[in-house]
């Protein structure tokens, strides 16, 4: 154990640069940052391809919203977490058994959607009502009717989910349904590519956080365009977008639009 906390490096640091800001002080300053969203009530939000963003609750009961570049609130509606959403590569929108047609999503349609797990489940209890007791005449019923379910949408059986994650995972609209085969119930193809800020400097290990296992903590050194630099201590990713070549910056404290001095 000793070698191993040797090769990590584990002894702590002094602080690199002592004399840059933390973010939480720099995001306050007026001039160089503006926030666009307040995250109270926000889960995560995303960086859309067509220069607007997503925002996703933390709550059931609060709406996911669809913003302009300055949060200004395009759509909102409150969705079912138990059901699919998605946003397909064209931008419309799936959510609570409807499908929202980009951009404007005033235009919206019912659109069915097949959990392809949940429908082989009821299924499955609907044989053991027929033959209680009797797994595996019920589990071979349910394996021939998988068949059949899958291909008309044009899919096999999946044997080996941990090595055929590709083949296994499908989220798409195929048969003019919202068809889902894996259990993750959010999927976005419209977003753009995450992007991370710059660290200009190697990562400090400040201390040991004690605990059931002892945790490292880490000082960060991070640049926005070559031109502010800051420090955080509670963050070792950053990500961060461009909208409409303005860059906005996704923190623990907002969403934040940061003004270029050049």
């Amino acid at each position: 154990m000793l070698l191993f906390l040797m090769a990590c490096n584990p002894f702590p640091k002094k602080d690199m640069h002592p004399e840059l800001p933390f973010l939480s002080e720099l995001v306050g300053k007026k001039e160089l940052f503006t926030k666009i969203i307040d995250y109270k009530g926000v889960s995560t939000v995303s960086f859309l391809k067509d220069d607007r963003i997503l925002v996703m609750p933390d709550k059931s009961n609060l709406p996911l919203k669809i913003t302009d570049a300055e949060g200004k609130v395009l759509f909102q509606v409150v969705y079912d977490f138990k059901k699919p959403l998605y946003l397909d590569p064209e931008g419309n929108l799936y959510g609570n058994g409807r499908k929202y047609f980009h951009p404007d999503y005033t235009r919206a349609v019912d659109f069915e959607n097949v959990m392809v797990s949940d429908s082989l489940r009821k299924k499955y209890e609907e044989f053991e009502l027929k033959n209680p007791g009797n797994d595996s005449l019920n589990r071979k019923l349910t394996d021939a009717y998988e068949i059949g379910f899958l291909k008309r949408y044009q899919m096999t059986p999946c044997e080996f989910v941990l090595v055929n994650t590709e083949k296994c995972d499908v989220f798409e609209v195929r048969n003019n349904k919202l068809l889902l085969r894996q259990t993750t119930l959010i999927k976005n193809d419209f977003a753009k590519k995450d992007e991370r800020l710059k660290e200009f400097d190697e990562a400090v290990l400040l201390r040991w956080r004690n605990g059931r296992v002892a945790t490292p903590e880490y000082m960060h050194y991070y640049q926005i365009n070559d031109e502010v630099k800051f420090k955080m201590d509670d963050v070792d990713l950053l990500k961060f977008g461009i909208l409409k070549g303005e860059t906005y910056l996704d923190t623990p404290y907002g969403l934040f639009k940061f003004h270029s001095g050049k």
